[in-house]
């Protein structure tokens, strides 16, 4: 084998170790991903986890509300538009 079979052969290998490697780090997001998973849902959603006491905690960011539940590690993502309150949310 001459000098040009074993460059193309070692670049070869070397795209096979980069695809593999890339579809591993796509495939599985545990391995990238340490914090909480976060689902995106509606201020009724909410409403109804609050009455049955599985919200820890909510945080206001902007208009967003970030509401961590007790009963996993889960948190869920309310957008809410800036013009409207949260007290017509919770009435409707």
């Amino acid at each position: 084998m001459n000098k040009d079979g074993r460059l193309r052969n070692g670049f070869v290998w070397l795209l096979i170790m980069a695809a593999t490697g890339l579809l591993l780090f796509n495939t599985l997001p545990a391995m990238r991903s340490s914090g909480p998973r976060t689902d995106v849902t509606n201020i009724s959603n909410v409403a109804t986890l609050v009455k049955q006491g599985l919200v820890k905690q909510i945080n206001l960011s902007e208009d967003t509300l970030i509401v961590e539940r007790t009963d996993n590690d889960v948190q869920m993502l309310v957008h809410v538009s800036r013009n409207t309150s949260l007290r017509t949310c919770a009435i409707s």
